[in-house]
């Protein structure tokens, strides 16, 4: 059975919504949320996840605790969660910890929900250590590591995740 590492930035894209350039600091995320903004990764990190379920019944997953993944994937998915985190907001530092303990148990593929920063904080969890796919979720989101939508990012990980020939490239 496939195994699935999963970290979400619970700040990720807060400043997009109210008109700032990202969510990059607590500063930045208290004057988002001042202005009204509401957390979305978690609901974009769900929305990948039961994309992913319906397309790949047999995959189990780890997740970082609380908001920051097991929160937002069905329990009948989640076999183990990871003490990560402990403080509100989460870090940079808490997502690279969690990346680190997943790519340590050797998932098959690490989904993040997030933007840019999330994942410069992944990789430097990881390193070179496995795959890495990216749920949409922050306002900067130019690396091409990140699916186009939330959908598809659960639809490609179960294609990629079914395949035989799992291939990725540097």
């Amino acid at each position: 059975m496939p195994t699935v590492g999963l970290v979400v930035n619970p700040v990720a894209g807060l400043g997009g919504t109210v008109g700032l350039k990202g969510s990059d600091g607590s500063s930045i995320q208290e004057q988002a949320l001042a202005l009204g903004a509401r957390p979305a990764s978690g609901r974009r990190a769900a929305s990948a996840m039961s994309a992913l379920a319906r397309r790949l019944s047999d995959v189990a997953v780890v997740a970082a605790d609380g908001a920051m993944g097991a929160q937002w994937i069905d329990r009948d998915l989640l076999v183990d969660t990871l003490a990560v985190g402990g403080t509100e907001p989460t870090t940079g530092a808490d997502t690279t910890n969690a990346a680190r303990e997943l790519a340590v148990r050797d998932v098959d593929l690490i989904l993040f929900a997030g933007g840019d920063g999330t994942a410069r904080d992944v990789m430097r969890g990881i390193g070179e250590a496995g795959p890495v796919l990216g749920i949409p979720s922050g306002v900067k989101v130019y690396s091409g590591v990140f699916a186009t939508h939330p959908r598809s990012a659960g639809a490609a990980a179960a294609e990629w995740l079914r395949s035989t020939q799992r291939a990725c490239r540097p």
